[in-house]
């Protein structure tokens, strides 16, 4: 459904071209769900707004392809894009309220949306809109409809940011941090509605988190992302059953810990500034497994078993 190979991001500053993406491939399977993983800073939204196309200057695509259904987004012209945005692919970002116009009410943002991608009438488009926000589990639509982004809860947000993704009926679907702004209440429930949703219209969904949590629930497959490379593919069993990086099983031990066990301490460091990534492997200041090699030579990439790679030189160390 969705294809990426070989994305190369930069970006252009006073101390020269700074790459952020290095060479990002993955693909989506229709009707699935994959995680792109990793912690804040590591490229996962940089990713996405490259797919859509919405990266400004200074950040730029150097290289790679990116294709919906065979079709190579990059070189649309903008025209065409603006309507792959909404039909082909659509978005949620990461804050809900900030993401919706303050000055105007939801009804004028759903219909907006609703005339110009799928040519209603101003009187169909609201009762389509009332409906998908019925659809997405909001009680009183006509009510939502005439509220201002400020006169609504997070959680209520989040559900108007999903309608409005749903609104064009898109094929695939990037949630970028979907819960991340959220209480644990109504993180729960945005899960099942994206969950439900999911399957109810076969949408293909490229779920970006940091919660291995809502991973081991929701994907199918999944890609760890560190300092803009994917470092491990693949399914999601086979990553929690036998994770082979130690970045991804340093994100697995810092889950917190359940039966009385005591909180885990994390894994050392941060991930490094864009222009402070180290040469070589750009985890080996971090990693436990460091040996020879690693600060001079970016690991390419090796096949744990069929289906799960990973990029590491000494992967092989305490893996079972």
């Amino acid at each position: 459904m969705l294809d990426v190979r070989g994305l190369r991001v930069a970006f252009h500053t006073r101390r020269g071209v700074v790459p952020a993406l290095h060479g990002v491939t993955f693909s989506l399977a229709p009707g699935t769900v994959t995680g792109l993983v990793g912690e804040s800073g590591c490229g996962k939204t940089l990713t996405a707004l490259a797919i859509m196309r919405l990266l400004r200057p200074p950040a730029e695509i150097q290289e790679g392809d990116v294709r919906l259904e065979g079709r190579d987004l990059r070189f649309l012209r903008e025209r065409e894009m603006a309507r792959v945005r909404g039909e082909g692919i659509a978005m949620i970002f990461q804050q809900p309220r900030a993401s919706l116009n303050p000055v105007f009410p939801v009804a004028s943002q759903l219909v907006h949306v609703l005339r110009l991608h799928r040519r209603l009438s101003r009187g169909a488009a609201r009762a389509e809109g009332e409906a998908l926000l019925a659809r997405v589990g909001l009680a009183r639509p006509d009510a939502v409809m005439r509220a201002y982004p400020h006169q609504l809860s997070g959680g209520m947000c989040q559900r108007v940011m999903i309608a409005l993704a749903l609104a064009c009926r898109p094929r695939v679907l990037l949630a970028d941090e979907p819960t991340t702004a959220l209480d644990v209440t109504v993180q729960l429930q945005i899960v099942e509605l994206l969950r439900g949703l999911q399957r109810e219209l076969g949408l293909t969904v490229l779920l970006i988190t940091h919660d291995l949590g809502l991973v081991a629930e929701m994907c199918d497959h999944v890609h760890v992302m560190y300092a803009g490379r994917i470092v491990e593919s693949a399914t999601a069993a086979a990553l929690f059953r036998r994770p082979a990086h130690p970045y991804t099983r340093g994100l697995m031990a810092a889950r917190v810990g359940t039966g009385g066990r005591a909180l885990p301490t994390g894994i050392p460091g941060r991930v490094p500034a864009l222009a402070e990534t180290p040469s070589g492997c750009p985890f080996h200041p971090r990693c436990p497994l460091a040996g020879p090699g690693c600060a001079e030579q970016d690991p390419g990439s090796e096949a744990v078993e069929a289906g799960h790679a990973v990029r590491c030189h000494y992967w092989r160390s305490g893996v079972a």
